[in-house]
């Protein structure tokens, strides 16, 4: 029913004298009323609600379970929920999902408009999509920062394992079995190993370098990378050669 119908329909009926105007007050309070009744008991979903819900809730799919779309709602938990998984890239493509949400639904899944809130819609979803990328953009620096440092230990670990390799075949027929610092042995130490300490040992099979002061996170890579060695102490270290 059309309430501008029927309001004319009731104005006509006042000009025409048919209704006081006292009377045409009292019908059309009561007939706004009933509109407001039918709209209210409708069960339309309003979309400020809903954009709200993708922007705080939506990787967790919160804001399809609101408008009746439960099926995207599941998928979209559950693809949040196993993202570690895949390295969090359907986590991502949830999120973008989520951005398309908010700018593409404006009906519930029984097919009823939404509630109208374009302006605060389109707001939210511009902010969404700058705080995704600072947010995805933070990520990815970290995760920049963190493979860096792993490169660069590795990196220390390898030129550890390199001079050690040197330092034995300088002193294949000399003897050095006493600590002695490592860069009179051979003068191209790097930097990372400036105090360092080498001993030189001979065997029948062949020559072992001891090497103390070694960092921390540097004889760690060296376990991985190094099955020959053997690892004396927290920051001493035993090469065979």
């Amino acid at each position: 029913m059309e309430i501008s119908h029927e309001l004319e329909k009731l104005d006509a009926l006042r000009q025409k004298g048919v209704l006081t105007r006292e009377e045409f007050d009292v019908q059309k309070k009561a007939l706004l009323a009933a509109q407001i009744g039918t709209v209210g008991s409708s069960g339309q979903k309003q979309q400020l609600i809903y954009v709200l819900l993708a922007f705080f809730l939506g990787a967790l799919g919160i804001h399809n379970f609101y408008a009746g779309y439960k099926g995207r709602g599941v998928t979209q938990l559950l693809l949040t929920v196993f993202s570690p998984l895949t390295l969090f890239l359907s986590l991502i493509c949830v999120e973008i999902w989520v951005i398309i949400n908010i700018f593409r639904i404006k009906k519930d899944a029984a097919g009823e408009d939404f509630l109208p809130s374009r302006g605060v819609q389109l707001a939210l979803g511009w902010i969404k999509i700058v705080f995704d990328i600072l947010a995805f953009g933070g990520i990815l620096l970290i995760a920049g920062i963190a493979g860096y440092a792993a490169a660069m230990q590795r990196f220390q670990a390898n030129a550890v394992l390199d001079y050690a390799t040197h330092v034995a075949v300088m002193n294949q027929k000399r003897s050095a079995d006493f600590p002695i610092p490592c860069r009179s042995l051979v003068p191209e130490t790097p930097s990372a190993l400036d105090d360092v300490v080498c001993m030189i040992l001979h065997d029948e099979d062949g020559v072992v370098v001891l090497m103390q002061g070694v960092a921390s996170h540097i004889m760690e890579q060296i376990s991985v990378l190094a099955p020959g060695q053997t690892v004396i102490d927290d920051d001493v270290i035993g090469i065979q050669f």
